[in-house]
């Protein structure tokens, strides 16, 4: 019905179109273009083969690069504001008078970057070249900035006498530029092409080439095409040359155009490697055809021969399943491999194949090689299986950027992705959203990384106007979305990594997009193939997809699907046959990475390793890095992101483009750590009544047990150093193999272990019933890999010595009553120093001396002032040394709503409650500008003449006002006894909070300022790293030693971070004195530690509701840092920040309750309800002790 609809709409909208440039004409997508075919060497011999693939692609007798990435050079540039300005006859000549006024510039790189008036622009959805809500797909021909590179090609005279004899063809190959380039060689036009990710290839042969460098390469680059339509992506729209210009001279009788390899497993003795080689030929009619042997040698890592075979190109109807009037000259070539050593990303074990053409005379006329990995991908009952195991994808979204160079991206920077992705254990990864360099796949093949290969295809502007699938009806499309797809299946579908093909992104379904889908499964039925544009029904969507198109997609791939919506939608097709059949689920994309993020990871992959979800195989997390842009001129060395270069720059959009898991630079945001957790490919288990033992179980996705070590620490509540360490024992496990995976929740020939810790010591620990005690295990590698150097951690857990967390819990609470305050608040401590209490101003300041401490107080508004010990300052006065807090800086998903998202005022006002941006609730109850009243100070009658107490308690009654509206009254009880100083804190929300008027709060709790000096930090709770109540999964508990600049996490839209959870006590060092002090945290024995419930595992539940204190909280939430709260909501950018010494002072937060990070998305309020806070009434505890 809604194709039927957009077929009319699209008949309509061409009415009346006049004459198109082929830039604007969705039908031509390439002009006198030579198809796409897998990469070609044109080695100078066979032995040169195996040092092919250990670097960037070589020069040879046959192959140059005009420029190339990682060796860029220079050429002239000139930027016209359109193409009708360029004077073509002029500036595409063979010589150029003008070129003196061009400039120079580097190639390849994007102009954008360059700096020259036209700006890089971010968006996510919009076309910036369109104004308005129009279903036009017209291209501007007056605001399209249009470049000319000028390029001195030096072409050998051996290629030029060569092709001027017939026998060799020269080709000029572009592999990115766009949107659409014109190419010109001498003052010809030879061909035009607007797929920027893939390679635009023409022969050049015909073009008065001279030898030397005389010969001129033009092209013409236009910012916006017909195609810019189709690469909507979610990046920064950059213009220019961005991968290397090259250079081939190819045998136009006898040689290579192309070959596909194909790989079968028969079982572990036997594999098949077929070669099918189409070869070169003039006139394919003709019957004139000299012989041509093709001769296939396999050799293995060692460069041992294991397989040789040798065919003749004969005549044939098609190549790869596709066939074209006058067939082709194929060779098929067989290969049969005993005892294979298969590819997979554990042991990514390479073979090398060398094909040889050979005339009749047996001169060699052509070498190739491809490395070749021995694979299968199928899909068996409902799970993509990859050498007969189910697999389970840890995987990540990556888009090829450079802060410095757009989309210029270096082999080291290819590298240092995928090390760090293997570092971190993720197998997988999305080629988000178009085809990626070449030598990416050979990086993912070597390394070994799972690949999903995708289209250069996002149509995603519009659903803006609630017509997704506007351009999927239109015949006149349909080549467009064909070339695109077939580009990319033959250029790279002889990598082993490539495990499936994705048809594109986010640009609805139809007609157009299921003929795609026909083409790929017939040319290549050895992968999966994925689409999430498409909905269930099969019909076209209006506005987005949900991944379950059954004749476009193998896998049920949605893309941000929460936990239990996931799992519905397995139940609702567990039952389904036919087109809708029972499929495998992969999130193409989830958990929103932008800033502090990826709260609620754990709970996916809850889901992902249980047992009872077999066909849920794991997803994509969006996405990789950060797409901040450093430009000096503009961004002073910051990262910028949408709207920062200027007014059309993407302001609308903003930050929406820095949601990677690593910084631009590739440092790891800290959930990397949340995720490497969850994803290890190790589990371990411990039995409390088997202190000594630790089972253990490696995925068929680990590294094999030989390069394994297993160590172990033992760790007191009280110190931050290991009590006990060293190696373990490993001991086979003798016992039934159970049908899947306890962990991963998948039938795999997984490895059970046990660990002994060979420690008499332990056993003694235990039995002593020594409490806070933590056992920690880890598994790292024993010799260096691609990826990771010896010693590196591939996994990691820990276990406290408690049966829960209410006994851990409890015991820290015992730890902080055990001395001062239950006898102070039921009647004193009996000292013999006490506190004495001395009036500086009576009845206003009072100052309370022990040998321990002195405390300033100013009873008259009820706030405690400066605390010292001797000559240190332990913490500052300011408006008061201890506040109560209610606000937090605005993470990125707390900003993201429909009222912070939609671009139209009058649209917002309609955004339901639920829709709305928790910063928005935040900002209208002023959490952040709460005015404090004193409403009654009850002070301990000791205090009316200058004495020595035992104790005094002073009681004070506040109420936390935005304008005249009440949010918050508290009670603070302050006791001062002759060791420390204790905060009673009860809360009590007004109606406006907790009666439903504010989704919830973002934190309840205490703010502290301590001097600069003491930015020592050690605590006991979750750490080492930054962690929240709803990412804390990967960390250990127990004591960690940080410093407080180190605690700053410089997310480049400044936001809340560094906190720890779960913080049972903090002390803090003076770096200049040694001084120390500790501030503990208790709340009361009746609040019962809430358990976190996981939705998706048993939908018969009700789902979980906020509550006072998120869900798993068991300690305080701690953060310490040189900027309020409300100074980081503030900036936009760190530079924003004020500048702060090593001198200034720290804000400490210690937060009884604090709302998670969410990340489900960041576009909704979707941090889940059990990690949100509301409630009416909070009571807690903190004692301060200088020590």
């Amino acid at each position: 019905m809604k194709s039927a609809y957009l077929r009319l709409v699209n008949r309509l909208r061409h009415l009346g179109t006049g004459a198109l440039e082929h830039w604007q004409d969705p039908q031509v997508v390439y002009e006198n273009v030579h198809e796409h075919h897998t990469p070609l060497r044109l080695l100078d011999n066979k032995l040169d083969a195996f040092a092919a693939f250990e670097q960037e692609k070589e020069e040879t007798v046959f192959v140059r690069f005009v420029a190339r990435v990682g060796d860029s050079r220079t050429c002239k540039f000139m930027l016209y504001p359109n193409p009708g300005a360029v004077p073509l006859a002029e500036v595409t000549a063979r010589k150029c008078d003008d070129e003196v006024y061009f400039e120079d510039a580097e190639i390849p790189s994007v102009w954008q970057i360059e700096g020259n008036g036209d700006p890089p622009i971010y968006t996510n959805i919009t076309f910036p070249w369109q104004r308005g809500w129009a279903l036009s797909t017209s291209v501007p021909k007056r605001d399209n900035p249009t470049g000319v590179y000028r390029i001195a090609m030096d072409i050998p005279s051996g290629w030029i006498h060569a092709a001027q004899r017939g026998a060799r063809d020269i080709f000029l190959i572009l592999h990115g530029a766009g949107a659409g380039v014109d190419i010109f060689v001498n003052g010809h036009r030879i061909g035009y092409g607007q797929d920027s990710m893939t390679e635009t290839e023409v022969v050049i042969s015909d073009a008065d080439l001279e030898e030397g460098t005389s010969n001129s390469l033009v092209l013409v680059v236009y910012r916006w095409t017909d195609g810019s339509y189709m690469e909507d992506q979610d990046q920064w729209w950059l213009s220019g040359v961005f991968r290397d210009i090259e250079l081939q001279c190819r045998p136009r009788e006898g040689g290579i155009a192309d070959y596909i390899v194909s790989t079968s497993v028969q079982d572990s003795a036997s594999a098949m490697v077929s070669a099918d080689v189409r070869v070169t030929r003039a006139d394919i009619a003709s019957e004139d055809f000299e012989e041509v042997t093709v001769r296939a040698e396999l050799y293995d890592a060692d460069r041992k021969l294991v397989a040789s075979n040798s065919a003749e190109a004969k005549h044939r109807a098609g190549f790869g399943d596709e066939f074209q009037e006058g067939g082709y000259f194929v060779a098929k070539v067989q290969l049969s491999v005993r005892d294979p050593h298969l590819w997979n990303v554990q042991d990514p074990y390479l073979y090398t194949l060398v094909l040889e053409t050979t005339g009749s005379d047996g001169r060699v006329t052509q070498v190739e090689a491809s490395q070749v990995g021995l694979r299968t991908v199928t899909i068996t009952d409902a799970q993509v299986h990859v050498n007969g195991e189910p697999i389970l994808v840890c995987g990540v979204n990556r888009h090829e950027w450079d802060p410095k160079r757009g989309k210029v991206i270096l082999e080291e920077t290819m590298i240092q992705d995928i090390s760090l992705m293997k570092q971190f254990n993720f197998n997988a990864v999305r080629n988000s959203h178009y085809p990626n360099r070449h030598r990416w796949y050979e990086l993912c093949d070597q390394m070994g990384l799972f690949v999903i290969d995708e289209a250069n295809i996002e149509t995603h502007g519009f659903s803006k106007v609630a017509h997704y699938s506007l351009l999927q009806n239109d015949w006149r499309w349909k080549q467009a979305f064909l070339a695109r797809v077939k580009a990319m299946v033959k250029r790279s579908r002889n990598h082993a990594c490539i495990i499936g093909w994705s048809l594109g992104n986010e640009s609805g379904s139809g007609p157009n997009m299921r003929a795609c889908a026909d083409w790929v499964r017939r040319v290549d039925k050895s992968r999966t193939l994925q689409y999430e544009g498409g909905v269930k029904s099969g019909d076209s969507p209006m506005i987005m997809g949900d991944g379950r198109d059954p004749h476009c997609s193998d896998i049920i791939c949605p893309m941000y699907d929460g936990p239990r919506h996931f799992a519905e939608v397995e139940s609702e097709t567990t039952a389904a046959s036919g087109k809708y059949r029972k499929r495998p689920m992969i999130l193409c994309e989830y958990s929103h990475a932008m800033g502090n993020s990826n709260g609620n990871l754990h709970q996916y992959w809850k889901l992902f390793r249980s047992p009872e979800h077999p066909r849920m195989q794991g997803g994509f997390i969006w996405d990789w890095v950060d797409q901040g842009l450093s430009r000096p001129d503009v961004m002073k060395g910051n990262w910028g992101y949408g709207g920062d270069f200027g007014p059309t720059s993407g302001r609308e959009d903003s930050t929406f483009c820095i949601n990677g898991l690593v910084f631009p630079d590739r440092t790891p945001h800290p959930a990397m750590h949340e995720a490497k957790y969850l994803m290890q490919p190790i589990s371990f288990s411990y039995d409390p009544t088997k202190p000594a033992k630790v089972d253990v179980r490696l995925e068929t996705h680990c590294v094999p047990l030989g390069k394994l070590k297993f160590e172990y620490r033992v760790y007191h509540s009280a110190q931050a150093a290991a009590c006990l360490s060293g190696v373990c024992e490993v001991e086979p496990v003798d016992k039934p193999r159970r049908g899947h995976n306890a962990r991963s929740g998948h039938a795999a020939r997984d490895v059970d272990l046990q660990l002994v810790i060979p420690h008499t010591k332990l056993r003694q620990l235990w039995a002593d019933e020594l409490r806070g005690i933590t056992l920690y295990v880890e598994a790292t590698l024993t010799e260096d890999l691609a990826y990771a150097q010896r010693g590196h951690v591939v996994a990691h857990d820990s276990f406290l010595a408690y049966e829960s967390v209410s006994d851990l819990r409890n015991s820290f609470e015992t730890m902080l009553l055990e001395d001062d305050l239950s006898e102070a608040v039921d009647g004193g401590v009996r000292t013999s120093t006490g506190v004495k209490v001395v009036h500086v101003e009576r009845g206003r300041h009072i100052r309370l001396e022990s040998t321990r401490y002195t405390a300033d107080f100013d009873i008259a508004v009820g706030r405690m002032g400066e605390v010292s010990a001797g000559d240190d300052i332990l913490l500052e006065a300011g408006n008061g040394s201890v506040q109560h807090c209610f606000f937090r800086a605005a993470t990125d998903n707390d900003l993201g709503g429909g009222d912070t998202m939609l671009p139209n005022e009058l649209l917002k006002k309609f955004v339901p409650k639920s829709a709305r941006a928790f910063s928005g609730f935040w900002d209208r109850m002023g959490l952040d500008r709460l005015e404090v009243v004193p409403m009654r100070i009850d002070v301990d009658a000791r205090v009316d003449s200058d004495s020595r107490a035992d104790r005094v308690v002073i009681r004070v009654f506040e109420e936390h006002r935005h304008g005249s509206n009440p949010r918050f009254k508290t009670d603070t009880t302050y006791t001062f006894t002759a060791e420390s100083i204790f905060v009673d804190a009860a809360v009590f929300a007004a109606p406006s909070i907790w009666k439903g008027k504010i989704p919830s709060l973002p934190r309840v709790g205490l703010r502290m300022t301590v001097p600069g000096q003491f930015e020592q930090v050690e605590y006991f709770g979750q750490g080492p790293v930054e962690s929240y109540p709803d990412r804390k999964a990967g960390c250990r508990m127990g004591v960690h030693q940080t410093e407080v600049d180190d605690m700053h996490v410089p997310y480049i839209q400044p936001s809340e971070n560094g906190g720890r959870a779960d913080v049972q006590w903090v002390q803090f060092t003076s770096r200049h004195t040694g001084k120390q002090f500790r501030m503990s945290y208790a709340f009361p024995e009746h609040d019962e530690v809430r358990p976190e419930l996981f939705e998706g595992l048993d939908l018969s539940k009700t789902q979980a509701a906020p509550s006072r204190r998120p869900a798993g909280m068991f300690g305080a939430q701690f953060s310490a840092s040189r900027y309020t709260p409300q100074e980081i909501h503030k900036a936009k950018h760190q530079i924003e920040l004020p500048l702060r010494g090593k001198d200034s002072p720290i804000h400490v937060h210690l937060d009884t309750a604090h709302m998670g990070l969410g990340g489900d998305v960041s576009w909704f309020p979707k941090t889940q309800q059990q990690y949100r806070v509301i409630g009416a009434e909070w009571r807690y505890r903190v004692k301060i002790d200088p020590l």
